[in-house]
């Protein structure tokens, strides 16, 4: 779904944009007016053009390639379109693979706010290279025709959008320079400081020319003006020093509490130590269910041996029996069928025998089965530890409905889904399924909150540099004309010693809170760089550990629940047989 913007265009910015652009044309060309050589000639901005003699092309620095870095620079791209009132659809769906309209529409609409009366006269291909080498882009040779045509390739595309984003960072910057200009003009610019200067010394001169000797008025005005740009300095000092109060806070709130990372190494203890001791008792499970599975398979063959037994028995009393009813009996007959009772009796008293041993093996297995469900609820009380640890007990959310109670199980029960209070299978599993999930969604949060507060330290960051550069600036200026003023100090004479010291005293002053800022700054970023680096390292490890954790439990349920219905089947069939034979025997006893 594409995303219209519902602003208005900022023509109070374009024209701002614009108006900073034409001065910085016109200072420019008057600066570079006699600077034409045979080697090139002045371009657009007044900059003359160098000739690259190996004709070797710059490579970006920038990572335009990476996947992550373009997703970046479309959300910036449309967030600058849609605050500056731009006129079409866009989204970062349709700047994934735009077309050459879209392309078009876009760059027309940026580069209005750099020269908003400038008209695409020729093709819109041979025009843009024109324009970006005006505008001194640094990879304008990697801009070509082919790319113009094939906007939305693999190939052109990141190319275009990394220059897009630089556009958007020159309006920016020139805007920022139109809205400070009011307060910098005089400190940036070396030629009207030294015009004030000599403004001074002519009217100075001129009033000793007339025969007067008061320049009271004189040194007033330059007093004025020498305090306005003390009060300018001390402004952006005290800024720079609010900036520096309001990071100091934050650092003490951070140190005031435990350090994060000694919190985050006791739990990755722990964790270490739960996850050894899951590891033990698995093994120790797998062990007994071996075991368990030998013995199942010894019973199996002995039932399957009684069965066998009992059948050739029964074929055989049954042939007897009609043997019996069709012939006569002697006395021969009686003594053999005598003899015969008597080795059925024998079979009989080793058939009891063999039925003890059965019982026998059937209640050392109820006893293994009974530690195999102490072993169980000690699983089921971790388990409810565990949704105790993750704040799930009484939980209302209906997603964890199945996780807000504790596990409950019930020994009498025969059926296995009827010994626990939670569908392990249907209920819990899928909640602890869409727990994990939650944890992934949480984590991505924070990373997006993290690049965020990145994205505003860099833009701190690059304010404190300018203002270095101002205070540098000015402090140049300054000592600029305390050499003047030295020079001329005998030509002015006695009246101009205070207005001297003053100087100097400022000058001292400028210099020492420089020096102290810059430290301030320095000590700053390198601990908010530490603390930051800290954090990041510990929501990873925090993540990585707390995936581990829950695919471990959730492999220890599934294994114990496996186990427990191979258990409870085992067991169903072993009482069955125990009791067929138990029936079998009752029979065929007199």
């Amino acid at each position: 779904m594409e995303r219209y913007s519902m602003l208005p265009t900022n023509t109070h910015r374009t024209s701002k944009v614009s108006d900073a652009m034409n001065n910085l044309r016109l200072d420019n060309r008057r600066s570079t007016i006699n600077t034409r050589t045979s080697s090139g000639r002045t371009s657009l901005y007044g900059r003359q053009s160098i000739s690259m003699g190996n004709n070797s092309i710059m490579k970006d620095p920038r990572p335009i390639k990476e996947k992550r870095w373009q997703t970046a620079a479309i959300q910036k791209l449309v967030s600058f379109l849609i605050n500056s009132g731009y006129p079409h659809p866009v989204a970062p769906k349709t700047l994934a693979s735009p077309s050459s309209k879209d392309f078009q529409q876009i760059f027309k609409f940026l580069y209005s706010h750099l020269d908003p009366y400038f008209e695409f006269l020729k093709k819109f291909e041979e025009e843009v290279p024109v324009i970006l080498k005006s505008l001194r882009y640094p990879f304008a040779d990697q801009i070509t025709k082919a790319n113009l045509f094939t906007v939305g390739s693999l190939h052109a595309w990141p190319t275009l959008l990394a220059m897009l984003i630089w556009m958007v960072e020159l309006i920016l910057c020139v805007e920022q320079l139109g809205d400070d200009g009011d307060i910098d003009e005089s400190l940036t610019d070396p030629e009207k400081a030294e015009k004030q200067f000599f403004d001074y010394l002519s009217k100075s001169y001129a009033v000793w020319l007339a025969g007067a000797s008061d320049f009271e008025e004189i040194d007033t005005v330059l007093t004025e003006q020498f305090a306005e740009k003390d009060e300018k300095i001390k402004k952006s000092l005290k800024k720079v020093s609010n900036d520096y109060s309001i990071l100091f806070a934050e650092y003490e709130k951070l140190t005031q509490n435990e350090s994060p990372l000694t919190q985050f190494e006791r739990q990755h203890s722990i964790l270490e130590s739960d996850r050894d001791k899951y590891k033990t008792y698995i093994e120790h499970i797998e062990v007994k269910r071996q075991k368990l599975q030998e013995s199942l398979l010894s019973l199996t063959q002995e039932s399957t041996n009684s069965e066998e037994m009992v059948k050739k028995l029964t074929e055989e009393r049954i042939a007897l029996t009609s043997q019996v009813e069709n012939q006569e009996l002697s006395p021969s007959d009686v003594d053999r069928m005598i003899a015969e009772r008597d080795q059925l009796k024998k079979t009989l008293e080793l058939t009891g025998s063999q039925l003890d041993s059965s019982n026998k093996a059937v209640w050392n297995k109820e006893i293994a089965v009974q530690k195999q469900m102490d072993i169980l609820e000690r699983r089921v009380q971790r388990y409810n530890t565990l949704l105790y640890e993750l704040d799930l007990l009484e939980n209302d959310n209906p997603k964890y409905q199945h996780l807000s109670k504790e596990l409950e199980i019930f020994m009498h029960q025969t059926k296995p889904e009827s010994m626990v209070s939670v569908n392990l299978r249907k209920e819990a599993k899928p909640a602890i399924h869409s727990l994990i999930e939650d944890f992934k969604t949480s984590s991505f949060k924070l990373s997006d909150e993290k690049l965020g507060l990145q994205e505003q330290i860099d833009n701190l960051n690059w304010k404190i540099v300018k203002k270095e550069e101002e205070v540098g600036t000015t402090e140049s200026q300054i000592q600029i004309l305390n050499q003047r003023y030295c020079q001329d100090k005998e030509q002015i004479g006695q009246v101009l010693q205070s207005s001297a010291s003053e100087i100097a005293k400022l000058e001292r002053q400028c210099h020492d809170m420089k020096m102290e800022a810059k430290q301030i700054q320095n000590a700053s970023q390198t601990r908010l760089t530490k603390i930051q680096k800290e954090y990041e390292e510990q929501v990873r490890k925090s993540t990585q550990e707390r995936e581990a954790l829950m695919c471990e439990v959730v492999g220890a349920l599934s294994t114990s629940f496996n186990f427990q219905q191979g258990i409870s089947q085992s067991l169903d069939d072993l009482l069955h047989i125990a009791k067929e034979n138990l029936d079998s025997v009752m029979h065929e006893s007199p």
